[in-house]
């Protein structure tokens, strides 16, 4: 007993501090434990902490606040130091033993020799060359076959597993550049350009965007799903969700906004800026389309340019039309060659060609008709008769016939200029000339009178509707009753017909009805 009290005594210094030191005789400290020798020490020179299989049954409680015990890892917990946390009444493992992998336990993080690429992921820069290469590899197999190429950034898992050689590459997502073997490519979002193989300068931002192109180059997507289906196309910009998102093969086009262009397959050189223009293009060339819904449905036709919204929106195969405005040629499917300018011009028609209006609702209601002119507000057809080569110039003018001019409505008080109307009379272009013109008597049988021209008659005959006739201006308004008290000096037409034909004279001066307008 005497012999392990002397021990004892020998291990332990008790001061009036109640320190203690385990193989020292002046501790530092409330407690402190040497070892046997720091330069060399055994295998027993440490601290056992109690080993248990399993956390207790019954919960500590505030005394044992941060008490500390070693699970053996024989039980259900993960092997390691743990701690008890009175505040949380929970375990808490100490450092890393949650089971989560800590950046510091990652054996694959690694530097090349020269400090210059770094790689934080498993197998990440797996077969670097530990050259000056200036690469950044973070996530699982990012730049995971890199030889020698060179200040690439890869970030997200798979992002450009496959390179070897490409240089001045960034790919930011997961799987993004993921089979990239090319350079000056910029992927950001997940499987962005992911098939690239040898396609460079392309910049793909957004999720899956350039996700399909393989060899194409000088692509410009940005947004979810933009160019996704892209292949070999190229120098192609789209920019909104799903914009040439059907695009396989089609180069130089350009799409601005939701779905534009997003049914083109191999069409190039289109032009679409705004929500769904151009949307179901497919064949389609160089066709240019501004404004919401713009060209909408277009599929082959080529050469066609579309400013406004629903801008020829129902054209599918029709060719070099122009429609400035909002509905201009709206219902067009098929015409050719046609201009509208201005809001509803050329609304109704469908698949008339050769067409031109210039004003709000000019050759409004023409359908399948050719060759026509309007000038004016309203201008145009009387009537969806469909006419050929007619032309009216003024608002609210209306011709009533094939290969007719009408100038200025029924409100128009005077029609002329400084110089006297000419017709072609040159003998050299006449032939069959006869004088068999029996001119005294016709004069002499002529009827003159004066008269009030009934314009709301003429407009009821017409069928004009009250918007296009009153219109939405006091002066219009004005001109209308001026027209109505006008007393005017002339013939009637009917009159003159029948003296001609009593004559027997076919007299060119009566322009006849050419039908029931």
């Amino acid at each position: 007993m005497f012999k392990k009290l002397l021990t004892l005594s020998l291990l332990i210094s008790i001061s009036t501090f109640a320190q203690v030191g385990i193989g020292t005789t002046t501790p530092n400290a409330k407690l402190e434990i040497k070892a046997s020798n720091t330069t060399t020490p055994t295998n027993k020179d440490g601290i056992l902490i109690p080993k248990i299989n399993n956390f207790p049954t019954t919960n500590p409680t505030t005394l044992q606040d941060g008490m500390l015990v070693f699970i053996t890892g024989a039980g259900t917990p993960t092997k390691g130091f743990y701690y008890w946390n009175n505040t949380t009444s929970s375990w808490i493992p100490v450092g890393g033993n949650s089971g989560v992998k800590k950046i510091d336990d990652l054996l694959d993080g690694k530097s090349d020799p020269n400090g210059s690429s770094v790689f934080l992921g498993s197998n990440a820069g797996l077969v670097d060359d530990g050259s000056d290469n200036r690469n950044v590899g973070i996530g699982y197999l990012a730049l995971r076959i890199n030889v020698t190429g060179n200040q690439n950034t890869a970030v997200g898992a798979y992002s450009l597993k496959n390179n070897r050689t490409g240089l001045l590459n960034t790919a930011n997502g997961y799987f993004a550049l993921s089979a990239n073997n090319a350079s000056y490519n910029t992927a950001i979002g997940a499987i962005a350009l992911a098939s690239n193989t040898t396609g460079s300068r392309n910049t793909a931002i957004g999720m899956t965007a350039l996700g399909s192109n393989t060899t194409g180059s000088f692509n410009t997507a940005i947004g979810m799903q933009t160019l996704l289906k892209n292949t070999t196309g190229t120098h192609n910009t789209a920019n909104g969700w799903a914009s040439l998102f059907t695009n396989t093969t089609g180069s130089k086009n350009t799409a601005t906004g939701a779905n534009t262009l997003q049914i083109n397959t191999t069409g190039s050189g289109n032009t679409a800026n705004g929500y769904t223009a151009l949307h179901a293009n497919t064949l389609g060339i160089d066709n240019t389309a501004t404004g919401m819904y713009a060209l909408y449905s277009n599929t082959t036709g080529n050469n066609n340019t579309a400013n406004g919204a629903l801008a020829l929106a129902s054209n599918t195969t029709g060719i070099q039309n122009t429609a400035t405005s909002r509905d201009a040629l709206f219902k067009n499917i098929s015409g050719n060659n046609n201009v509208a300018n201005g809001y509803k011009s050329l609304y109704f028609n469908t698949i008339g060609n050769y067409n031109t209006g210039f004003g709000d609702y000019s050759l409004y209601i023409n359908n399948v008709g050719n060759y026509n002119t309007s000038i004016g507000y309203y201008a145009g057809p009387a009537s969806s008769t469909n006419l050929v080569n007619s032309t009216a110039i003024g608002s609210n003018t209306f011709s009533t016939a094939s290969n007719q001019i009408r100038i200025g409505s029924n409100t128009i008080t005077s029609i002329g200029g400084f110089t006297n109307w000419t017709n072609v009379s040159d003998k050299r272009f006449k032939k069959n000339i006869k004088e068999n013109v029996k001119g005294l008597d016709f004069i002499l049988r002529l009827k003159p009178v004066t008269y009030n021209l009934d314009i709301e008659k003429i407009e009821d005959y017409l069928k004009i509707p009250d918007s296009v006739r009153y219109g939405k201006k006091k002066e219009l308004l004005k001109y209308r009753k001026i027209k109505l008290k006008e007393v005017q000096t002339g013939f009637i037409a009917q009159e003159v017909e029948q003296t001609a034909k009593d004559l027997g004279y076919d007299f060119s001066g009566v322009d006849k009805p050419k039908n029931e307008h």
